[in-house]
């Protein structure tokens, strides 16, 4: 179905009047650790930003151009409250998905009532800006810190420096923006990193873009709550995790194993995923 047709149809279709929920028992359901429960806000940017949002809301604006694609990628195991700002559109959009065979409701008085009722919101944050901030201020202070450690003391200090610091500096970072930062890898160096579940699955994208020469660059969940960013190694980062015998000393070596007795973190070279950044929204 063309985009723009589908678009038209979802705000302009019936009500089903059977698809409400009333706002405490919406609140009360939400907030009550149900996990197959989501809650579907389909209001704008600037209203997110206005009013704050209800706590792991999944957020798309129906008058988005891939609205379709997207309700059509979420699970139907799921169970879907749609609010909006006061019943118009989510009152169309619960109508629409119930007929995409969803498991939804409309959440009654919208997010007019919630306020009303002074029921809990956090702050709205927008992570696709955000996060390529606050990743760049990540790398800027890592690289900048990591060469002054260089410069002090050769290859041996920069990787003791690393080992005591790396975490503060991202931690310092983190608090700053109010956001979740970690630096995580297939090929752990601190045990600390190792990156799970979707972290695993945008590594293995980035890689295979990366062999087949794709450009690669920051990526968005489906939610809108994380972004990845690739780390592609360069010269520098040789000098400790590049080849043992070609690119990294013996007593380098030494110092690795003797920090990070579990370390996976060798044998790159450039232009390969050392890892990624995964920035996050506070849950």
């Amino acid at each position: 179905m063309n985009k723009i047709l589908f678009l038209f149809i979802i705000l302009t279709s019936c009500k089903d009047e059977s698809l409400k929920i009333d706002l405490k028992k919406a609140k009360d359901l939400i907030f009550s650790s149900q996990e197959n429960i989501i809650v579907l806000d389909v209001r704008s940017k600037q209203e997110w930003a206005e009013t704050g949002i209800i706590k792991k809301s999944v957020l798309k604006n129906p008058y988005d151009k891939d609205f379709f694609l997207f309700v059509e990628k979420l699970d139907r195991k799921k169970t879907y409250f749609v609010i909006c700002h006061s019943g118009g559109r989510s009152s169309r959009v619960a109508y629409k998905m119930k007929q995409m065979n969803f498991n939804v409701f409309d959440v009654a008085d919208g997010i007019v009532g919630w306020i009303k009722e002074d029921y809990p919101l956090v702050v709205y944050q927008d992570i696709k800006s955000l996060g390529k901030k606050v990743a760049r201020s990540l790398k800027k202070e890592l690289s900048y810190n990591l060469k002054q450690a260089f410069m002090r003391g050769g290859n041996l200090h920069a990787i003791k420096y690393c080992n005591i610091n790396a975490m503060s500096i991202t931690s310092s970072l983190a608090k700053k923006y109010n956001v979740k930062i970690k630096r995580v890898s297939d090929k752990a160096r601190n045990s600390l990193n190792i990156a799970k579940g979707e972290e695993l699955k945008y590594i293995k994208l980035f890689k295979a873009r990366l062999k087949n020469n794709v450009t690669i660059g920051a990526m968005m969940n489906k939610e809108g709550t994380s972004m990845y960013i690739p780390i592609v190694t360069n010269n520098q980062c040789l000098k400790c995790h590049g080849d043992r015998k070609q690119d990294l000393t013996k007593d380098v070596l030494e110092k690795i194993k003797q920090l990070y007795p579990k370390d996976r973190a060798l044998g790159y070279k450039v232009n390969e995923l050392r890892g990624i950044f995964h920035i996050s929204t506070l849950k």
